[in-house]
């Protein structure tokens, strides 16, 4: 019977993993009226490569932080996500299984017979 418990117990768990769609951005426009700086890097401390005109459309490859990772002609750089005005994205599935993989060990290090 503590057999079937544990089993329905650990199917209960993992089927119970969250799938949602998140949106990725994948086009963007340069939205303040001065431009935005392309670095090397995502932050100010990175070394600037160009500008981007404002009203400028981009391509955005990647987020990282608060900042895109972005190809404007034949540029590829990080810029401030605040300074673009995303027009294009995209839905791409993700799976919230961190309380999984954070509650697994848990339960199964658990002494059944201490009960």
């Amino acid at each position: 019977m503590k057999k079937l418990s544990i089993f329905l117990s650990l199917f209960l768990i993992l089927s119970s993993v969250v799938i949602y769609a998140a949106k990725v951005p994948t086009r963007g426009r340069v939205s303040p009226k001065i431009g935005v700086n392309v670095r090397t890097g995502p932050g100010t401390s990175y070394s600037k490569i160009t500008a981007i005109p404002c009203g400028h459309d981009l391509e955005i490859i990647e987020v990282s932080g608060n900042w895109y990772k972005i190809v404007y002609g034949s540029v590829t750089g990080y810029s401030i996500a605040s300074a673009i005005t995303v027009t294009e994205s995209r839905e791409e599935d993700s799976e919230d299984d961190d309380s999984v993989r954070k509650f697994l060990p848990t339960l199964l290090s658990v002494d059944p017979s201490t009960r």
